[in-house]
């Protein structure tokens, strides 16, 4: 171990990434725990508690903003009438002023009823009830001295579990459930010793002598204790509480108002028990991995295989919702070997050291990591990496000595002197731990510890590497979380003790699937075509009609685009080297190109554009106006200017063929959209080389959409009749998309889109910046108006009937989201004299961990399949009883056909509904609006207007200025040690906003 300062080779920000929470494990081996004296009891503890279950958004302890005092409906509360929603919207007083008004919660409606439209079927769900008696939990704090660690904690805690002691007790004990920081749960009263009296009130308590191995300490410690032998530690228990489970009984049967959230959190300790003792914890969510079965990907990752358990409460009965889960690890071994992987090389002497961007990006990964020193068997052995030295160890320098006798020598010239140690790769660089980055270890004298989880953002062939590897086939699955239950929960001695009796197998529960709509497409021959852009309509039996089987139709034979754009001035850019990308094949491409678009109804008057190539990313601008100049120049395109076009001097589109996408793409997007106003389509060079016929049929639904064609749509009058009285509608998806894991002073992004047409098929955007990893659309007023602008110019009237999807909201949310956004939307509706629109809110979530499985395979009693043909449930498949909420209107519905793995149902919630919507219809209507997604010719697993608001914020990244993907605050600035998120963004064209640029 190197403890004197690296001369000229410390980057001066570093410290700035270690963490406050590290500091024990940075601290020298001479502050090793030891026994100290009396533990402190100044006052009552306020335990800390442990991880909280995933509740329904409508219990009063999630709902921080809720004035004391409120009202719930949905938690068996009273609340009053539906019709009182109106009365519960008020203006939101300015931000936080003191004095002002609080707002008002706003009621959820109730379900209105459970769904009865489709055909009825059983399933399975990942869900096993839990029955639990109506006992009182003893509640004790737990203090540990000396020690900061949670590993420590448990070893004491256990140590006591097992101590001698009268039988009954030690049943007692051997029943305690601990959360490993403060909070330990008994079925049964535990005695304590001593009482004491703390602010007035009398609490048991005793203080407990507990001595653990030295080999156990230094285990957990990463180091040696300062003496030997046995080390002693102080354990004072004191009772805190007792938790009635008997409220919970209540709360479950609709009797009591009040959510008993405590009762929750027993079990959940409990239950996380025995997992927590035999599989690696997955920090404080409710995930348990195991290294049995793990699968190395690619850049030194490998994928642990685990599960999820969460406990919900349902109407009359408790659930324990328990899931696969699957998540990435770094790989163990010799750090110069994990090196190796991160850089694709079967060698650390394959990998080249010479590319400072290649540096940086190793200092990110292995940042935090833990690792274990070769080179010496006593002291402190276990650090934390956080640098990589810029140089290697014969260039990296530490100081010898004090004062006058103080000399710098390099890490390669120490390891000899000290330890006799010769660097087989002194070429190297090193890592660097310690609050100062004092420590300079050389890369292959370190290990890599076991069972570290990787916290970053998986790149895009980790991430379909994962994929692949964790999408299991229904079958598969259902058997795997059986598999996790038995390895969980078969303890029956500890279920016993405390009461509790878990179902051996998942619980069935009623379904329904729904009939797909019928998909209208190009009108039938001698009918006049449809005009892209325009809002002319056909009687229905004018145009070719399909019905979709297992949510996918095919573009072929006499289906054509129900709109299809006409495309004259055009052109391609190429960014490559023509040797690698020759003319004549990207001319084969187009070719192909061409012939589909006309094939589905499109017009294409240049049958030759112009193809131009570009050195790469430093000459974008450059590349993209020369393409923009030659479509407008192209001699065919000008033959016949009759095609109506509003400007015909603007090149309409270039489509950009590009190697990599993350290299080049934003700059495209960025420079096209917002600076010069040209619509672009960007095409992987490995797909075009290869003259796919799928490839290109999806591109030409992304290019028809985006020149203002339509694709598909449902008929209003016999397809939508679930919305209800004919009346000008707008429906709208919104999301929020955060900066990611590791970004300073980024910037939140905000997008909402709007149908603009009555098939629910056009859509404009609305973006904003907000607040770094702020969920609320802080402007959604303004947005807001800006879309309703946008329809009245479209459509010459404004909407009086609005529905809306929220994507993006965790359930904890909920509240904050409805008294807030909801109140902003209405506020727009006000400004704009729509007193009268009614208004309905939805949230939309797929980040759960709700599965659901045929029951029987093959068909049901009419003979219609219950399952496509992976085993998945069909499309159209909705649940809203039985793991639903108790009270509220929610539904799973499975509106798609997964390509792989087990499909996922969305969760669908109302916050809000004026509209008063039945189940069925709102079922309906949400099942059948998924067909409409312009980029894909198969339902989609969420409601486009949220996919599409999804788009956006993800293309506006694209459109921040470049300098926020610079470098700050650094001294090297080839190296950055930040990551620089959005901090504004550039605006996009009036030309594009007019169109579906985001497709």
């Amino acid at each position: 171990m190197l403890t004197g300062k690296a001369k000229s080779t410390l980057h001066p920000d570093a410290t700035e990434f270690i963490p406050a929470a590290m500091s024990a494990l940075s601290a020298e081996p001479d502050t090793a725990p030891a026994l100290a004296g009396e533990l402190s009891d100044e006052s009552i503890p306020s335990p800390e508690l442990p991880p909280q279950p995933s509740l329904w958004p409508s219990d009063p302890l999630t709902t921080s903003l809720i004035p004391r005092g409120t009202l719930y409906r949905a938690s068996g509360l009273n609340l009053g009438t539906p019709e009182s929603h109106e009365q519960a919207i008020v203006t939101m007083s300015s931000g936080g002023q003191r004095g002002a008004k609080a707002p008002c919660p706003i009621p959820r409606p109730l379900r209105p009823n459970v769904g009865q439209r489709g055909r009825q079927i059983t399933l399975r769900a990942n869900f096993y009830r839990l029955n639990f008696p109506d006992i009182r939990i003893s509640h004790y704090d737990v203090e540990v001295h000396p020690n900061e660690l949670a590993q420590i904690n448990r070893k004491v805690m256990e140590v006591w579990r097992r101590l001698p002691r009268d039988p009954t007790l030690s049943a007692i004990a051997a029943a305690a459930v601990y959360d490993g920081r403060k909070n330990l749960f008994m079925p049964r009263e535990f005695p304590l010793a001593k009482q004491t009296t703390i602010r007035g009130k009398t609490r048991s308590e005793e203080t407990f002598i507990i001595e653990l191995p030295e080999e156990e300490v230094v285990e957990a410690m990463g180091c040696h204790p300062k003496t030997s032998g046995p080390q002693r530690y102080k354990l004072r228990l004191r009772k805190v509480s007792e938790i009635d489970m008997e409220r919970l009984h209540r709360y479950l049967a609709g009797v009591t108002k009040e959510f008993p959230r405590e009762t929750i959190m027993v079990l959940e300790v409990m239950l996380r028990h025995k997992p927590t003792a035999l599989l690696e914890s997955g920090g404080t969510g409710g995930g348990f991995y195991t290294s049995e079965g793990t699968t190395n990907i690619r850049g030194g990752l490998t994928i642990h295989p685990g599960w999820f358990q969460s406990i919900r409460p349902t109407a009359g009965q408790l659930l324990l919702n328990l899931d696969m889960s699957s998540t990435a690890f770094y790989q163990t071994g010799p750090l110069i070997n994990v090196v190796a992987r991160f850089f694709q090389r079967d060698s650390i002497d394959h990998v080249r050291w010479d590319n400072e961007r290649d540096l940086h990006r190793l200092d990110k990964f292995l940042r935090d990591v833990s690792i274990e020193i070769t080179y010496r068997a006593t002291g402190r052995r276990r650090y934390k990496i956080r640098a990589i030295t810029p140089k290697s160890a014969v260039h990296t320098y530490i100081s010898v000595g004090k004062g006058t006798t103080m000399t710098y020598v390099s890490v390669q010239q120490y390891f000899k002197e000290h330890y006799n140690i010769r660097l087989q790769y002194p070429h190297l660089p090193c890592v660097s731990s310690g609050a100062q980055l004092d420590i300079i270890i050389p890369m292959e004298l370190c290990v890599v510890r076991e069972n570290q989880r990787h916290t970053g953002r998986l790149n895009e062939r980790q991430a379909a590497e994962m994929v692949r590897i964790t999408a299991l086939l229904p079958r598969q699955r259902a058997g795997r979380i059986q598999h996790g239950k038995n390895i969980m929960h078969s303890d029956a001695a500890h279920l016993v003790a405390w009461g509790v009796t878990l179902e051996s197998h998942m619980m069935e529960i009623p379904g329904r699937i729904l009939p797909p709509p019928q998909l209208s497409f190009q009108p039938n021959k001698g009918i006049p075509p449809m005009i892209a852009g325009q809002v002319t309509t056909l009687p229905p039996e004018k145009n070719v009609c399909d019905t979709p089987e297992c949510g996918t139709w095919k573009m072929e034979g006499p289906l054509k685009f129900a709109a299809g754009a006409s495309l004259r001035f055009w052109s391609i850019a190429v960014f490559g080297d023509q040797r690698e990308l020759p003319v004549e094949t990207i001319q084969s491409f187009v070719l192909m190109l061409i012939q589909a678009m006309e094939d589905k109804g499109m017009t294409i008057y240049n049958q030759r554009p112009d193809i131009v190539y570009g050195p790469g990313r430093q000459e974008v601008a450059a590349t993209l106006a020369l393409a923009a100049e030659r479509a407008v120049q192209s001699t065919e395109a000008a033959l016949d200017v009759s095609g109506g076009l509003a400007n015909p001097g603007n090149a309409q589109l270039v489509i950009c063929i590009i190697s990599q996408k993350h290299t080049i793409y934003s700059d495209i997007k960025r420079i096209a959209e917002t600076e010069m106003g040209l619509m672009t389509q960007c095409a992987m060079s490995r797909q075009a080389m290869k003259l796919d016929a799928g490839y290109i049929g999806n591109l030409i639904l992304k290019l028809n959409a985006k020149l203002g064609g339509v694709n598909v749509f449902l008929d209003p009058g016999k397809q939508l009749q679930c919305l209800g009285e004919p009346m000008s509608t707008m429906i709208l998806g919104a999301d929020v998309t955060h900066p990611p894991p590791g970004t300073v002073e980024g910037r939140s992004i905000a997008a909402v889109v709007a149908s603009m047409d009555s098939r629910f098929c056009e859509y404009r955007a609305s973006i904003r910046i907000q607040g770094a990893r702020q969920e609320i659309i802080t402007e959604l007023c303004s947005m807001t108006c800006e879309l309703l602008d946008l329809f009245y110019q479209r459509s010459k009237v404004y909407p009086k009937r609005v529905i809306f999807y929220r994507d993006g909201v965790s359930e904890g949310q909920f509240s904050e989201v409805a008294i807030q956004e909801i109140v902003a939307l209405k506020k727009a509706m006000k400004d704009k004299g729509l007193e009268d629109a009614k208004v309905t809110f939805l949230v939309v979530n797929k980040r759960h961990h709700v599965r659901v499985f045929p029951k029987d395979e093959g068909q049901g009693a009419a003979g219609d399949p219950i399952m496509d043909k992976k085993g998945n449930v069909m499309p159209g498949t909705v649940v809203d009883s039985d793991i639903c909420h108790p009270y509220e209107f929610d539904f799973y519905l499975t509106s798609h056909s997964g390509l792989q793995g087990t499909s996922k149902p969305a969760h669908y919630h109302v916050l809000y509904d004026e509209n008063k919507f039945a189940a069925d219809d709102l079922q309906e209507l949400t099942y059948r609006l998924c067909y409409l997604y312009a980029r894909s010719s198969r339902s989609v697993s969420i409601v486009p207007p949220a996919y599409y608001a999804h788009l956006v914020a993800a293309r506006a990244r694209c459109h921040a200025a470049s300098a926020a993907h610079g470098v700050s605050g650094c001294e090297d600035k080839k190296r950055p040690r930040k990551r620089i998120g959005v901090l504004e963004i550039a605006r996009v064209s009036d030309d594009l906003q007019k169109k579906m640029y985001f497709t």
